[in-house]
């Protein structure tokens, strides 16, 4: 019996004989996560973003302290489109991918994260009197 490998399932009849070639199926790799938007509360972030297609096992968030830039990643389940934390002040830019076994997806739109000082100084005191 004769067996090779075909991209997509065949069957063969030759001269009688039934040959039964090997299926090879591969998923495509994820397509980019979409309308991913931050808000922030405080310190208190929320990022939410539209499911990948092509079945992903995973997110990835990065975020840099410039555009494009990775400087933290979080690894999240493919069954979440959304990610909530406390970040420290400072301007914070993030992307997410989807990755599954056939690879990583094209980035998300990046967001610029603003996250404030938290708490704000009390004003200067008013008709002070010795």
């Amino acid at each position: 019996m004769l067996h090779r490998s075909f991209p997509t399932a065949a069957v063969l009849a030759l001269t009688g004989c039934v040959c039964l070639a090997t299926i090879s199926l591969h998923a495509a790799v994820p397509t980019a996560p979409a309308n991913l938007s931050a808000t922030v509360s405080g310190q208190q972030v929320t990022l939410t973003w539209a499911a990948s297609g092509n079945a992903p096992t995973e997110y990835i968030l990065q975020a840099g302290l410039a555009p494009g830039q990775t400087a933290y990643t979080f690894v999240l389940s493919a069954a979440t489109t959304s990610f909530s934390a406390s970040a420290g002040p400072g301007t914070y830019y993030v992307r997410v991918v989807a990755r599954n076994a056939d690879g990583t997806s094209p980035p998300s739109n990046e967001v610029t994260v603003v996250v404030g000082g938290g708490c704000t100084p009390p004003s200067p005191p008013l008709n002070l009197r010795a």
